[in-house]
């Protein structure tokens, strides 16, 4: 028998026997004592995330799942139609056409848009778009000076202008988290479109 096997056996043995060693009647106590001690930390963690959360207790919104879950945001994408060319308007809102399942850059100060065009493509492509208030912090385009942290509208060529106030009727989409100078982009924190008249 050569060194390599009486390594072998050796590894064999010792193998046995701390898989005997942890067998033990004691040993076996001790494990499912710690495991059952690291369940309960555990639980009472998952207790408190969910009380201090307003959530129902034992509800852990950190591993929650649900086969109703979809999608993680609100990003989609939007078939090629053969009609409406996108590959020049990224950055820019898309809002129904008044065709069912159609979607065009949006053209309405007063009509909620839907969602920006992420990555323009010609009408035979799809192109990603995100639903505004589903997504995070996006660039839109600046149809105007913008300053930062001003509420931002949309206007009636697909991009975004500073909310004109109370008194007039608009749709805000969201809050510039930066300065932007009139035909750039700017980076908004979306919310879902909100007309406006009174504040």
């Amino acid at each position: 028998m050569n060194t390599t096997k009486y390594i072998a056996l050796a590894a064999t043995m010792l193998a046995i026997g701390f898989i005997t060693w942890l067998l033990q009647p004691a040993r076996l106590r001790k494990i499912q004592a710690r495991a059952r001690w690291h369940f309960a930390k555990w639980r009472a963690a998952s207790m408190v995330r969910s009380y201090r959360a307003g959530l129902p207790v034992g509800f852990d919104p950190v591993n929650f799942n649900s086969a109703l879950f979809a999608r993680t945001n609100g990003v989609f994408q939007y078939a090629g139609d053969g009609v409406t060319d996108f590959s020049a308007k990224t950055g820019l809102l898309a809002a129904n056409s008044g065709t069912a399942n159609l979607l065009v850059v949006n053209t309405s100060t007063t009509v909620p848009a839907v969602a920006v065009i992420l990555n323009g493509q010609n009408s035979s492509l799809p192109t990603d778009m995100g639903v505004l208030g589903a997504i995070g912090p996006v660039r839109l385009w600046a149809s105007g000076a913008i300053n930062k942290y001003q509420r931002v509208q949309q206007d009636g060529a697909g991009g975004v202008v500073v909310d004109a106030g109370a008194g007039n009727q608009r749709v805000v989409v969201g809050v510039a988290l930066e300065a932007a100078t009139a035909g750039s982009y700017v980076i908004v924190a979306t919310i879902a479109p909100a007309p406006l008249d009174t504040w």
